[in-house]
């Protein structure tokens, strides 16, 4: 028998600018994070692994699930947004929530992002307003 108790997960890909994923993780507080980290060998990927290196200890008390991927390959990407949430539905059933930010990532992790939204599976993907003037 179910407890009510819903598994909340959240899928992001590490950005330069921190805020983009840690207010998201602050306003669900997440039980499962699922953390993109950008594999390129290019400057922004590298800023990006840097900061979240510096940042994991702002996520919380969640269990962070990083995984090392090309984060502009959207066939990849999409390929590990689906393998990671037909596992948790597998393993959770119906006491799942899953939210995908596609702020913070790429255009192709946002696109796959939105399109593993669209497919029967539970999962939401969301886009915060960002203030640029900050």
């Amino acid at each position: 028998m179910s407890s009510g108790r819903r598994e909340t997960v959240m899928i992001f890909c590490a950005n330069p600018l921190s805020r983009l994923y840690l207010a998201p993780l602050a306003h669900y507080r997440p039980d499962i994070v699922h953390a993109f980290i950008g594999n390129g060998d290019d400057a922004v990927s590298s800023v990006a692994r840097g900061v979240f290196s510096s940042t994991k200890g702002e996520i919380g008390s969640c269990d962070v699930i990083e995984h090392d991927i090309d984060t502009s390959d959207y066939n990849t990407v999409l390929g590990e947004i689906i393998k990671i949430t037909t596992g948790l539905q597998r393993e959770y059933g119906e006491d799942l929530d899953i939210f995908i930010n596609i702020t913070s990532g790429t255009p192709e992790f946002a696109a796959a992002g939105m399109f593993a939204s669209m497919l029967p599976l539970s999962v939401t993907a969301f886009k915060m307003d960002v203030d640029c003037t900050m």
